[in-house]
């Protein structure tokens, strides 16, 4: 069992060092750990801190997760429009998770004038 926790110890430094360093996928997991508190003490400043970094570097899962925050603003200040920003960047990169918000976006009218014609082509794309 020892072994185990070393050998998961290693791993964790590495992702933080790797995060460090810039890589936006680390950057993405540093977040992750710290936003759930599993190899780090549950901090969503310090989370926030690592996601924005991931996905101004490029990581849609970062991005989505970036939309995902500002529209639901329970650890934020609600931005509808901020949120609409990332959701377009992830879903630029083809996550479909982020199309599918960006058709409920259109759909309510959330960050945006409300567009039916649009949610709906932002409904298609999350679905193929």
């Amino acid at each position: 069992m020892k072994a185990v926790i070393e050998t998961i110890k290693k791993l964790l430094n590495g992702f933080f060092l790797a995060a460090s360093n810039g890589d936006a996928n680390a950057q993405y997991i540093v977040g992750v750990l710290n936003d759930d508190g599993k190899g780090a003490p549950r901090n969503f400043k310090e989370a926030l801190k690592w996601y924005t970094l991931s996905a101004e570097n490029g990581n849609q899962k970062s991005q989505l997760m970036m939309g995902l925050i500002y529209k639901e603003g329970e650890k934020v200040k609600r931005d509808y429009k901020e949120s609409m920003r990332w959701f377009h960047l992830a879903a630029a990169q083809g996550n479909r998770d982020a199309q599918f918000q960006l058709g409920l976006m259109y759909g309510l009218g959330r960050g945006t004038p409300q567009d039916s014609n649009e949610a709906r082509k932002w409904f298609d794309s999350a679905k193929r």
